[in-house]
């Protein structure tokens, strides 16, 4: 279904490079370990009986821990492989994650009428409009603590009694607000009216130019500007053949 939904979006139109692989890898290793992490916790964070099937489908609470710890570890090491494999591509997100401009800002205040779908007019955005940017800097800091915490929970004897009682309410907050804000970033990608095109970048890598122009159109002429001087091969912006035919060699 969504192949020919993005088929029929893409046909006809220029593609545009938005994501490079090391970018997805860590995206879908975050979301796939994040989504188990949620579901073999859940009955021991929210201690409700309804939850205990879980057990049994992971193979007991104590396997079902196991698996938890072992995903928390695949979570945590996204930062650390992109830090070791593709360190351009991690440069460039951070340093567009801290550089506010004005259009972000203008973006913030027209966003809530953007997130129920009704039209907004803001200046054209960045590779990260404001709301991508709070979405990815809240992700930082709940995985931040999740991952400190999850850590002392582990081995709940380093620190003292006292300190230790605290780990666990840190826990459930932040996983609880990293939960809300992936239900709102899932929201704007894959449900929202005005999401369409935008998924596909984060599959393949390419957006059709149509999107990346409503969503992204101070981002899209530095990349018309760089990509005029890459060699054929290079190109970040290929036509809709082109794409399908990167597509199938790769």
């Amino acid at each position: 279904m969504f192949k020919n939904m993005s088929k029929n979006l893409n046909k006809g139109q220029k593609m545009v490079l938005r994501f490079a692989k090391g970018p997805r890898l860590a995206h879908w290793t975050y979301a796939f370990s994040f989504l188990i992490l949620f579901i073999t916790g859940a009955p021991k964070m929210f201690k409700w009986e309804g939850l205990n099937f879980i057990y049994s489908v992971f193979g007991g609470p104590a396997t079902t821990m196991i698996i938890h710890r072992i995903f928390a570890c695949i979570l945590a090491s996204t930062l650390v492989l992109m830090l070791l494999f593709d360190r351009k591509n991690l440069w460039k997100w951070v340093r567009e994650l801290f550089d506010w401009k004005k259009r972000d800002r203008d973006f913030l205040k027209v966003f809530p009428k953007e997130f129920f779908g009704l039209h907004a007019k803001y200046p054209p955005q960045g590779f990260l409009n404001g709301g991508t940017k709070i979405n990815s800097i809240l992700q930082i800091v709940c995985g931040f603590f999740m991952v400190l915490s999850g850590v002392f929970m582990w081995f709940p004897n380093v620190l003292s009694q006292g300190i230790q009682t605290w780990m666990y309410p840190m826990h459930t907050i932040f996983v609880c607000i990293a939960t809300a804000v992936v239900f709102g970033h899932i929201f704007l990608a894959v449900l929202h009216p005005n999401a369409k095109g935008g998924l596909q970048g984060m599959v393949n890598g390419y957006v059709p130019e149509s999107y990346a122009k409503e969503h992204h159109g101070a981002w899209l002429e530095e990349v018309k500007a760089e990509n005029a001087k890459l060699p054929a091969d290079k190109k970040e912006i290929v036509s809709y053949e082109e794409y399908v035919e990167k597509k199938v060699s790769s």
